[in-house]
């Protein structure tokens, strides 16, 4: 009898979606999609949208796999801009007069009429929100798994974990919206509040990120710098040490066969700078040792913060963690990472490779600043990548259940015990 009338709510609050143009819409726009994704191709020129050729010496066949290219391309621009914005949304004005519309005076009445529990009807509207999410989401990772299929030569049934994933990303938007719709009973109310709440998140978890690149900024400055700081004080003893051995009588053996063929003056030369550089290194590591440790004292109030809020943006992340492996994204990254260098020196401007560690002795001193960290250095965006994956999935989804639970709660308190 309970599975009957169970049924018989859900298949009503489905009809009653289905009912709704946005329904529709958003199945459409999920078609149209997909059909964009399958349009894009990658070969050994660059990228092939339709019949439309697009050359690139970065994004191609021969530095970037097909199957890794279609795996990215549909968390880029199937999760996170369609599946976890714009669908979301539509998914939001869809359902959130979900409960508005139940509680309003006169709706609830009859419902509550008939032999069942409000603790049922609570969960069975709520689940029934969250069925237009899976419906969409299944259909629109089918029809990309397809695509990768056919065209990235790769059928790659871990796709599917998007379904999950994006359906606990929006469960944790809806369940506020829920929330407030129970509480102002307004649908209107109830959607401008969630995206509010959901702005609020966004803005966490981006000055999170952006504290989270500075730290890992800081961390390789300092790094380098005491590194480059003993290199320094070397290169010093030992072109001190070359002066010295010419100015005895009976010299011994050079100290290097770099040092060898310099003249006189050009040992004298590089004596006179190396203790200039020795002091600027000095009286700039402590400073930016200072700076790191003070943004990551901020990071860190931000990190709990996160803490205990739904993790929106990492949940999403999961989908190209489980889908693209580090072992697959690093080898890509440093092959484009070398073309841009070949960029740099056709241009004219020096290299900034920073994947090897520079020789003892430089020829030249350097014009550039030698602890420069620009954003695009390899090494960074690995440590970053490398951090954020480490997060385990608990942190991500069990914090982020924690809360969900907390709010189910407390609407469905608020319901059972509200007077209609």
């Amino acid at each position: 009898m309970i599975a009957i009338q169970t049924w018989a709510l859900i298949v009503d609050a489905y009809r009653e979606l289905n009912s709704r143009k946005l329904f529709w819409l958003t199945l459409g726009l999920s078609a149209l999609i997909a059909g964009v994704y399958g349009l894009v191709g990658v070969n050994e020129a660059g990228i092939k949208v339709a019949w439309f050729q697009w050359n690139n010496d970065i994004l191609n066949s021969k530095l970037v796999p097909p199957a890794v290219f279609y795996k990215q391309l549909f968390v880029g621009l199937g999760i996170q801009l369609w599946l976890g914005w714009a669908a979301t949304i539509l998914a939001l004005l869809s359902t959130a007069g979900i409960i508005p519309d139940l509680v309003a005076s006169g709706s609830i009445e009859l419902t509550l009429s008939k032999p069942i529990s409000r603790l049922r009807l609570f969960a069975t509207k709520y689940l029934t929100g969250l069925m237009f999410v899976a419906l969409q989401v299944g259909l629109f990772t089918g029809a990309c798994f397809l695509v990768i299929g056919l065209r990235g030569g790769v059928w790659e049934p871990g796709l599917f974990v998007a379904v999950p994933l994006v359906l606990f990303f929006f469960s944790l938007l809806f369940c506020v919206c829920v929330l407030i719709g129970m509480v102002t009973r307004s649908t209107v109310a109830a959607l401008l509040l969630t995206i509010l709440f959901w702005l609020v998140l966004f803005l966490v978890d981006l000055g999170e990120t952006s504290l989270h690149l500075f730290r890992q900024r800081g961390d390789l400055i300092v790094q380098r710098g005491e590194a480059l700081l003993e290199r320094r004080r070397a290169e010093l003893a030992d072109l001190t040490a070359e002066k010295d051995r010419r100015a005895a009588a009976t010299p011994p053996p050079a100290t290097s066969p770099d040092l060898a063929g310099l003249t006189d003056k050009q040992l004298d030369e590089r004596i006179a700078w190396r203790p200039d550089d020795i002091a600027a290194l000095s009286e700039r590591i402590p400073k930016e040792r200072s700076s790191r440790d003070t943004i990551a004292l901020y990071h860190g109030v931000l990190y709990w913060v996160k803490t205990v809020l739904p993790k929106v943006g990492e949940t999403k992340g999961l989908t190209e963690r489980y889908l693209v492996s580090m072992a697959e994204l690093e080898p890509m990254r440093e092959a484009q990472a070398e073309r841009r260098e070949e960029r740099r020196e056709n241009r004219g401007q020096p290299r900034r490779d920073t994947r090897r560690p520079r020789g003892t002795m430089d020829i030249i001193r350097p014009a550039m600043d030698p602890l420069g960290v620009p954003a695009d250095d390899p090494e960074l965006t690995r440590r970053v990548e490398a951090d954020r994956r480490s997060r385990s999935e608990w942190w991500i989804l069990g914090t982020s259940g924690a809360f969900q639970l907390v709010v189910l709660a407390v609407a469905a308190g608020l319901f059972i015990r509200r007077d209609f």
